[in-house]
């Protein structure tokens, strides 16, 4: 344990001097942009003056300071807007590091708890923690996009079972989790742009929806009449013609352009509220696609940016060059000159509709590689933080989990007991007894949760770590439903049929239970625990069930191949209970009900 907190200690250290790095590096910015605007004052201030000194007895030399000065206040502009981007990265750079050290600290408050996630009918998420406050969601989470959210909720709630899927993955993680520059290089640029829920849901309608200005009729009026226009108003220059016909041109691209206001702002509204989202897109793409990657899962994600003619970041990039010639319309002045000349918007809007038709489909996938890239963050994030945690090793010619020094990775390493666990071959039931708060519950989330982590790819809390990929069920906390109308016991029943059912469709599935039936009497939870147990072995099943009913271990004497016992045990020195939460084969003896009433006053 020493050492670990060692490495924590080490962890933190490195996070707080990026944090001061990054930190330095912003006052030095702010100094520069201190200079820059008094820079501009000055220059903005000599410039005026200079020219009215000079305008009467030097007009060319005036005139020319003046064009100077114009060009050295656009330089000194476009340098401090570098300033502030450069400071706002720097913010979201130890945004960045201070996350990690909350994680390493297990401190939670105002984290995402991805709570929709939630299913109650879910295999194994309820029981397990996976989602909602202080869940495995929580400790992996470091997603810079709302897809890649949505995907590391996906890859917990529906583990891999293939062994090969799970490698690659494990390799991708492994890569990514070595390269801890770029990591934080691409979350600190994916919290530069705020993106919202419903912004990829109107993106995705606004690609789904029908070409208008892309008709042929379109087409020849937003080439035919602009020229035109120009050739007219270049004759009625020239002399040759009267200005009725520029006019006339000019007024009806007018006419088109105004017909066709209305549609042309609803769409240019979409585009520009979300291109936060699709610039930030743009920028953690193009991040992607100039690097180079050795793990197979992560060169097939990079593979499919890449297209004959052009990247993804450049495509993205040029849809935002043309919603940036949309703006041209918020200046009614210019927007009716470019309108009434050039058919700008009609124009414009033909061009985004040829983008939307040619990426219609390839944009999403686009957005679905880089959710995935970004999950991949998240888990190689959480591995870096936790070296001492080992990637799992599979086997798939037998049944198998073996693990040394398995804890539990949402319980502080300076509280943490480890234990060793090892079951092997189907058709086994390990009976866990113990005391009230032995550890018999965290024992079971514990080896839940390292198998849902193990089968996402990710390290698991172990020093070593041996299983089979295979289905996962629990049956913990079974909760009533006033909605469904169904009572406790009812509500366990439903979970242990879903339980059956999956063995009797030959599913292979590791169970964990806890108190099976405790929503009835205890000769009857008895014997419905033990008709249960008998039933699952004879369906080749294989779990562990933990229980109070110290009767059930007698199932070990009857079946001692397929059934053992372990447990928890606790003591009781000088009226004081001590728990030391280490797993034991055998059956606990003590229990500490009548104690813990007495010592609270319950009962005499």
């Amino acid at each position: 344990m020493e050492s670990v907190l060692l490495r924590m200690h080490k962890q933190k250290e490195f996070h707080l001097s990026r944090i001061a790095e990054s930190q330095k590096q912003i006052d030095s910015t702010r100094a520069q942009s201190t200079f820059i605007l008094f820079s501009r004052l000055i220059l903005f201030i000599s410039s005026i003056v200079l020219f009215f000194l000079l305008i009467k007895s030097q007009p060319g030399i005036a005139w020319s300071a003046a064009g100077l000065a114009v060009v050295l206040f656009l330089l000194l502009l476009k340098q401090e807007t570098n300033l502030v981007q450069k400071k706002q990265y720097l913010t979201n750079l130890i945004h960045v590091h201070e996350l990690e050290i909350d994680l390493l600290d297990r401190r939670f408050e105002g984290r995402d708890e991805g709570k929709e996630f939630l299913e109650p009918h879910h295999p194994f998420v309820s029981d397990l923690d996976i989602f909602g406050r202080r869940s495995v969601f929580q400790l992996l989470n470091r997603s810079s996009t709302i897809a890649g959210r949505l995907v590391l909720a996906q890859w917990l709630t529906t583990p891999l079972s293939d062994k090969n899927q799970i490698v690659l993955r494990q390799r991708a993680v492994r890569e990514l989790a070595g390269r801890t520059d770029w990591r934080q290089h691409f979350s600190a640029l994916g919290k530069e742009k705020t993106e919202k829920k419903k912004d990829q849901e109107h993106i995705r309608n606004w690609l789904s929806e029908v070409n208008y200005f892309s008709s042929l009729s379109f087409k020849i009026l937003a080439v035919i009449l602009p020229l035109i226009t120009l050739a007219s108003i270049g004759c009625y220059l020239s002399g040759a013609i009267s200005s009725s016909l520029p006019l006339l041109c000019f007024f009806l691209q007018l006419t088109i352009g105004g017909l066709h206001a209305k549609k042309i702002n609803m769409i240019h509204d979409t585009l520009s509220r979300k291109y936060d989202a699709i610039g930030k897109y743009s920028t953690l793409i193009a991040l992607i696609e100039k690097d180079t990657f050795e793990s197979d899962n992560l060169q097939t994600l990079q593979a499919r940016l890449m297209q004959k003619d052009e990247t993804a970041s450049q495509s993205i990039r040029k849809l935002k060059t043309l919603v940036d010639a949309l703006d041209a319309r918020k200046n009614l002045a210019v927007a009716v000159i470019l309108n009434g000349i050039l058919l700008w918007d009609t124009n414009v809007m033909r061009r985004i509709e040829d983008w939307r038709g040619k990426h219609r489909t390839s944009f999403f996938d686009w957005i679905d590689l880089l959710a995935e890239f970004d999950a991949y963050v998240s888990i190689a994030g959480y591995a870096a933080s936790h070296p001492e945690s080992v990637f799992p090793e599979m086997l798939t010619d037998r049944f198998l989990i073996d693990a040394e020094n398995l804890g539990h990775p949402m319980i502080d390493e300076n509280r943490l007991v480890r234990n060793n666990y090892r079951i092997e071959g189907h058709s086994k039931v390990d009976l866990l007894t113990g005391a009230n708060m032995a550890g018999k519950s965290t024992f079971l989330r514990t080896v839940g949760v390292n198998l849902c982590l193990a089968m996402i790819g990710a390290p698991v809390c172990a020093t070593a770590f041996r299983f089979s990929p295979l289905r996962l069920f629990t049956s913990l906390r079974t909760n009533d439903s006033l909605q469904e109308n169904e009572s406790f016991f009812y509500a366990e029943l439903k979970r242990l049929h879903m339980l059956i059912q999956l063995y009797e469709a030959d599913q292979p599935v590791f169970f964990l239970l806890d108190e099976i039936l405790k929503g009835t009497n205890s000769k009857d939870q008895h014997s419905g625990a033990v008709a249960l147990t008998r039933k699952i072995l004879r369906l080749n099943g294989v779990g562990i069930v933990a229980t109070h009913d110290v009767e059930l271990s007698q199932l070990s004497l009857e079946l001692p191949e397929h059934i053992r016992n372990l447990c928890f045990e606790i003591t009781i020195n000088n009226d004081k209970l001590n728990f030391d939460y280490m797993l034991r084969e055998g059956v606990c003896r003590t229990m500490n009900a009548s104690f813990l009433m007495k010592k609270m006053g319950i009962i005499d």
